[in-house]
């Protein structure tokens, strides 16, 4: 039967709404063809079925089209005399940037007014709004607030999951160091954080660490008022102005971390229902890269989970896009990061292509601006990507922690270098790497910005790039099967591609530079020799599909529901969908285990304060990172029951070959070293303990008192370390309070370890005390020089593993050798017996 209405409606209208018809009136550019075969499918099945679903997700290889995309499914609403449409970006810079695209491609679109108001072309239906994220999620937003909020007919989110991290930091009150805020709020809970950890609030407190302590939801439950009345105080500070509206109602709800350079309140669940024009748009679209795990979506802006199980993907296309992934350090662990980046922050042979390097942060790259290398900050980003594009590129150019939306195709970037595993940069997230460090959530998230940066120069299905990886984190992260599983298809394919690569380039090298085998490489890749494009689509089309793995989506649906119930004062219901994720998920991970455990307890706490610190200290007993409990902690002595022999083979196990673990033991050896980064030293030193066969512990924080690391070597007998790692190496005394630490920490192992013998041991450089600073009576020290005969020790003890098949050692063969290598008990006795002189 005829629908004689809808023709009606298109006679009157004139304007078609198919989006593919649509696409061919288009003014466009004359180098701006047809629609890909990717495009025009996914186009063709959202007109005839799918565009009349509230929420999609719309999925695409990175560079293939969907920004295009998304702005023709608007132009077609825009057709249908809909409500106004709007495109969100994650920053400024992509609006800029989607504008720029969209008057190419003869789309018409708008943007707010010199005076932040909304333009004609947006009332009258006739326009694009292209915005970013900041201007539609804060608290003074021109689309409004709960039931004030503007009536938007359809929404695009584009590069949704970079959206995801834009909205958490602007509903997340950050208060800068430098504030008096931030004072006020540390004497609030000075008492609570000390019993956390009394060193460690105090050297947070006075700039000394990087680490972030989580404020004790009991005393955030007791205390939420007076630090209500503090902030309202500073209500009109701008890092306060555009936050406060989205978080005062649900104060009470949010977590407070605090590090030495901010203070962090974040709601447990992101208030993305109070940006009704968000979140009772007619029709949601989130754009996505098949890199990512969509079940974030879920907790971060409450997206239905059969949604995210039924994305609208073009299945024809497994895979897009040439990328050589190698890692230098496989061929020669000489051409480790410093080696790399004094090379490839200037020396390359021909310049007529851009060279990039991604990096965890600002920090990390100041090593490549003192090799020569120049680096983007925030004041002209655009300029640098400018000058890719348009062929200025006489130096490689550094983008800190921009792992997505930065598009560098062709010959803007033909060679990328990803430098160092990307690690959290919001306190949450730094918090959530201490206490769940193996978690899926964590694991996943790293492999998706690792993922990210490896789309940055690959942006579509003919552009190709030379990748290197490099750095200890990074290296060992994609070594280790556990963590290799989290990337895509896809990229677990160009990776094994780039391993087979390498192999072959050193069995055909006969004996060359380590360099030039790199090099090699490189040249064979990048002047399109044809038997390496024949290899590489013959490998990339072996990709197999992975299994769907709903176990995250699932997680954190739980999650979200638990959140809504605790809003809703329904705390019993709320503790119970925590319960569950226990009792289905995590039975026998004990950290993950004791994290939700913590939740149960934080859920429980409105309802009752003796039930919820019994879960607290379960919580505790299964994770020693998390929080204290208020009282009734049981301590647990190290214990050093089991055999060497065995313990140094469970570590060996985890690992396929030596080249994975030897990339761990790298990542760990370098650790140890003489830095201000105390914790990173202490996780080393436990680490390295556990790998050479003994037990170990770090006391202070799992019991928030003691030594900062324990080693079990022996029935009956420890070594106990404080760290001193932070210190200048050229410093000339051991000062008294550091002498007394180790004191201290004596007198609490004597104590808790009633009839057993310790070595003190306190790792620092100097020798002499200062007047009044006294060890104890067999106190020794570990410097600079021990610390490297130590490393060295371990080392070689397991470059013996090198030739053998690692998971078939005896026993005898591997004692032999902890023998050779001077790793025994005794032997280690006599290197931590360095002198020590009285003033």
């Amino acid at each position: 039967m005829i629908d004689f209405n809808k023709r009606l409606q298109q006679e009157q209208s004139g304007k078609p709404t198919d989006p593919i018809m649509l696409y061919e009136t288009l003014d466009r550019l004359v180098d701006k063809g047809p629609l890909r075969a990717s495009q025009e499918a996914i186009l063709k099945e959202w007109y005839s079925d799918r565009k009349d679903e509230r929420d999609l997700i719309v999925k695409l290889h990175t560079g293939q089209g969907k920004t295009l995309i998304g702005l023709l499914m608007l132009m077609s609403r825009l057709n249908s005399n809909t409500d106004p449409v709007v495109y969100v970006c994650p920053n400024i810079y992509l609006a800029e940037q989607t504008r720029k695209q969209a008057k190419q491609f003869g789309i018409k679109t708008c943007e707010f007014d010199s005076s932040n108001n909304f333009p004609d072309e947006f009332w009258d239906n006739s326009s694009i709004l292209v915005t970013y994220v900041q201007k539609l999620f804060n608290g003074l937003t021109k689309f409004g607030l709960r039931n004030q909020s503007l009536k938007v007919g359809t929404i695009v989110l584009d590069d949704s999951h970079a959206c995801i991290d834009s909205i958490e930091a602007a509903t997340t009150l950050t208060i800068p160091k430098e504030s008096d805020l931030y004072n006020d709020i540390l004497v609030i809970f000075k008492d609570s954080l000390e019993l956390q950890g009394y060193a460690k609030f105090h050297e947070i407190k006075s700039g000394e660490s990087n680490e972030v302590m989580l404020v004790p939801y009991w005393s955030w439950n007791d205390h939420y008022e007076q630090v209500v009345q503090k902030i309202i105080a500073y209500k009109n500070e701008k890092y306060v102005l555009f936050i406060w509206p989205i978080i005062r109602d649900v104060i009470l709800s949010c977590n407070c971390y605090i590090s030495s350079s901010s203070i962090e309140i974040k709601p447990y669940l992101s208030p993305v229902d109070l940006f009704g024009s968000f979140s009772r748009a007619s029709h949601r679209i989130m754009m996505s890269a098949t890199t990512n795990n969509d079940a974030f979506f879920v907790k971060s802006l409450g997206i239905s989970p059969d949604t995210i199980k039924n994305p609208l993907v073009y299945s024809k296309e497994k895979w897009s896009g040439e990328k050589l992934i190698l890692i230098p350090y496989q061929i020669d662990e000489k051409l480790n990061r410093t080696e790399i980046v004094n090379w490839l922050a200037t020396e390359v042979d021909s310049r007529r292509f851009g060279v990039v390097a991604i990096t965890p942060s600002f920090s990390d790259a100041v090593f490549w601006e003192n090799c020569g290398a120049v680096v983007a900050y925030k004041s002209d980003l655009n300029d640098r990507i400018d000058d890719l594009k348009n062929g200025i590129r006489s130096k490689t150019v550094v983008f800190a922690n921009r792992y997505d939306g930065i598009d560098l195709s062709d010959d803007s970037c033909r060679i990328l270098i990803i430098d160092n595993k990307p690690y959290g940069q919001t306190l949450e997230d730094k918090y959530f790497e201490d206490v769940r460090s193996d978690s899926q959530l964590i694991n996943i998230k790293v492999a998706q910005k690792i993922e990210q940066g490896l789309g940055r120069g690959v942006r579509g299905e003919k552009d190709y790039c030379f990748i290197l990886l490099t750095g200890r984190q990074l290296v060992s992260a994609v070594k280790n099967p556990r963590f290799k599983k989290f990337f895509s298809s896809q990229t677990q394919q160009q990776i094994d591609v780039g391993v087979e690569v390498t192999r072959y380039a050193v069995e055909d090298a006969n004996k060359k530079d380590s360099k030039k085998i790199v090099i090699d490489a490189m040249n064979q890749m990048l002047s399109r020799d044809e038997g390496w494009k024949k290899f590489y689509r013959f490998k990339m089309n072996e990709i197999d599909d992975k299994e769907r793995d709903d176990t995250l989506l699932d997680i954190l649906e739980i999650e979200r529901n638990a959140e809504l119930a605790y809003l809703q004062g329904n705390y019993p219901k709320a503790k119970d969908y925590i319960f569950n994720i226990i009792s289905q998920y995590y039975c026998d991970d004990l950290l993950e285990k004791g994290y939700y455990q913590q939740e149960m307890a934080r859920m429980t706490y409105p309802m009752s304060k003796v039930d919820s610190n019994k879960l607290q200290i379960s919580a505790h007993r299964d994770n020693r990172s998390l929080l204290r409990p208020k009282d009734g902690m049981i301590f647990k002595k190290l214990s050093v029951e089991g055999k060497r022999i065995e313990r140094i083979k469970d570590f060996i196990n985890q690992f396929e070959d030596y080249s994975g673990l030897k990339a761990k033991l790298e990542l760990t050896l370098g650790g140890l070293n003489f830095n201000p980064n105390s914790k990173k030293f202490e996780l080393a030193l436990e680490a390295i303990g556990k790998n050479i066969g003994f037990t170990s512990e770090r006391p202070e924080e799992a019991w928030k008192e003691g030594p900062d690391n324990l080693w079990g070597v022996r029935k009956g007998e420890y070594f106990l370390f404080e760290c001193k790692s932070g210190t200048k190496e050229t410093r000339a005394e051991i000062h008294q309070n550091e002498a007394e630490q180790l004191l201290n920490s004596t007198r609490w192992f004597e104590e808790k370890y009633v009839d057993c013998e310790v070595l003190p041991i306190i790792v620092i450089n100097p020798r002499l005390l200062a007047k009044g600073a006294f060890l104890p009576e067999n106190g020794q020290i570990l410097n600079i020089g021990g610390l490297a005969k130590l490393k060295a020790r371990v080392r070689s003890f397991f470059k013996e593993f090198s030739n053998v098949d690692i998971k078939q050692v005896p026993d005898i063969t591997i004692q032999e050798w902890l023998k050779s290598h001077e790793l025994e008990v005794n032997n280690l006795k006599q290197l931590f017996k360095e002198p020590v002189y009285p003033k």
